[in-house]
């Protein structure tokens, strides 16, 4: 695990210290970086929580990663750790008919795009969609929006307009919040160290979670209308995922389908009336992994098609009865 190796040393550990935190041994995570052994399940999310990154990020599959290659984000501050994607700061969006804006902690890569995105945003092109460090994937009509506010960590509070949820600084690790909902919602993970089970604890104790307020933060998704009315909705994974997808590549669909398929609940809400999306990041990553899996299945269908089909070919060619020889003429 090359990304392992480097997420180690720009955070200034050792193995041995490394391997402390995990309670493993050195030889393991000598073992790990090399790629003579690989972590199980519960160390990599150990190693996620150590790091504010993801166990997809640690195995260099993260969906919405530009590429393969891309650093690995994490909520550390982006200029302590040079090869990863780190916190730089908040997006700030004031919904119509809000008093104050929502603030969302995010990467300086995702600053960086944003900032352009913003600055490229038209009316045939009022759509940007953005991911934050407290699992959120956001889907923002400019046009409609009340005001966009970018500000770098170094920078100042924005006075009068600074309220900030318990996950609002710089995030967790999207594990959290994957163990947060199961844990909560009393869904077995048998996949996590007592170490992180621990700290879900500790984390729920501290910030007095109840199912409900879970289940708002964690299951829904709220839509900001331009009128200045909200609602919450639960809607099918697959369903966001589409949503964010389609409002990324500016489509020209005139609704939103933020249907409930599991419900058996058909939702489609005018495009023009919406001013913000905001749904819960790592279901969308969940989407994205089946998406990319059914779209690896079919491939894998198609090449296996073409495969028997040229084989089939080959076979009547051997079997096909051969033309008779023409003698040549003696005259």
């Amino acid at each position: 695990m090359e990304r392992l190796k480097k997420l180690r040393t720009t955070h200034n550990l050792t193995q041995e210290k490394l391997a402390e935190m995990l309670k493993t041994t050195q030889q393991t995570v000598a073992r790990w970086e090399s790629g003579k052994g690989e972590p199980s399940i519960a160390a990599l999310k150990d190693l996620a929580l150590i790091f504010g990154t993801s166990v997809d990020d640690l195995l260099g599959q993260n969906p919405f990663a530009s590429d393969a290659n891309s650093a690995p984000t994490t909520n550390h501050y982006y200029a302590l750790a040079h090869s990863s994607d780190g916190f730089w700061g908040h997006l700030g969006v004031r919904a119509p008919g809000a008093s104050k804006s929502t603030w969302y902690p995010i990467t300086l890569r995702e600053a960086t795009r944003l900032d352009n995105a913003i600055a490229n945003a038209s009316s045939d092109s009022p759509w940007i969609v953005a991911t934050t460090l407290n699992n959120r994937a956001l889907v923002i009509n400019v046009a409609t929006i009340a005001q966009l506010s970018m500000l770098d960590d170094n920078a100042d509070e924005v006075l009068d307009d600074w309220e900030l949820g318990w996950d609002s600084y710089e995030g967790h690790s999207p594990e959290i919040y994957r163990a947060l909902e199961l844990h909560l919602l009393g869904l077995p993970d048998d996949d996590t160290s007592e170490t992180f089970k621990q700290i879900l604890v500790d984390l729920t104790q501290e910030e007095g979670f109840d199912e409900d307020e879970v289940s708002a933060c964690l299951r829904t998704t709220k839509v900001h209308f331009s009128s200045g009315a909200t609602k919450e909705l639960t809607v099918s994974d697959e369903k966001s995922y589409w949503a964010f997808v389609g409002a990324e590549a500016n489509s020209e669909e005139l609704t939103f389908d933020l249907s409930d398929m599991e419900a058996g609940l058909t939702v489609h809400i005018p495009r023009l009336q919406v001013a913000m999306l905001d749904m819960p990041l790592h279901r969308l990553g969940d989407a994205a992994r089946a998406e990319r899996s059914k779209l690896e299945a079919e491939a894998a269908e198609e090449l296996a098609a073409g495969a028997l089909a040229a084989d089939a070919v080959l076979k009547t060619r051997k079997t096909a009865p051969k033309a008779p020889s023409r003698k040549k003429s003696t005259r």
